[in-house]
């Protein structure tokens, strides 16, 4: 199932053949995909679930329904365990950012959290998901897709917040206190915050 956020709103696509598949509506075109979600987006519904037809390819379903930007991030855990956050616009986030002309995702999420914090000495272990958030521009719906890695560090240096890019600050939270800062963030970013904890 595919969560895209509306900010605290989601709209889940599933597949149709997915056995309990219980959407209001099947789509089966990216026509039909974008008129469903720019009308939730306009609506004041808390969630909505559409069945996508078995024939759709979900990429092109995605890229033809919405303008797409693909961004690489990263999660970051320190050698005692702490892991990375940053503070941009008034939310606790996670480092990410666009993917630059001939770069893979994996390395445009290690540049960006490097970009972000200053932290360097990155090693990604794992590719961990991919979240999605949209919001309008100009009468149509932009899709951020981010695709998400794990990395680790042994970066004992001072944190510099791009400030640049909105961040107000960066702080390294222990496990233990990460769930006051989840408090305070976007669902996607507590998506990937538990499913790296496998939670």
């Amino acid at each position: 199932m595919l969560r895209i956020y509306f900010g605290e709103r989601v709209l889940l696509l599933t597949p149709e053949e997915t056995p309990g598949a219980a959407g209001t509506a099947t789509v089966d075109s990216a026509e039909a995909l974008r008129a469903a979600a720019l009308s939730f987006h306009r609506s004041e519904k808390a969630r909505l679930i559409l069945n996508m037809a078995a024939q759709c390819d979900t990429t092109l379903l995605l890229e033809g329904a919405f303008r797409l930007i693909r961004t690489g991030g990263g999660v970051v855990r320190r050698a005692d365990g702490a892991l990375l956050l940053i503070h941009r616009r008034g939310v606790w986030d996670l480092p990410k950012g666009w993917i630059d002309p001939g770069e893979t995702l994996e390395a445009c999420a290690v540049r960006e959290v490097e970009e972000e914090t200053g932290v360097t000495g990155l090693t990604v272990t794992r590719p961990l998901l991919v979240t999605y958030h949209t919001y309008e521009d100009k009468g149509g719906l932009v899709l951020k897709e981010n695709h998400w890695f794990a990395m680790e560090t042994t970066f004992e240096g001072a944190l510099r917040p791009q400030t640049e890019e909105d961040i107000a600050g960066a702080e390294w939270v222990t496990p233990s206190d990460l769930d006051r800062h989840l408090a305070h963030t976007h669902p996607s970013i507590r998506d990937v915050l538990q499913f790296y904890l496998g939670r």
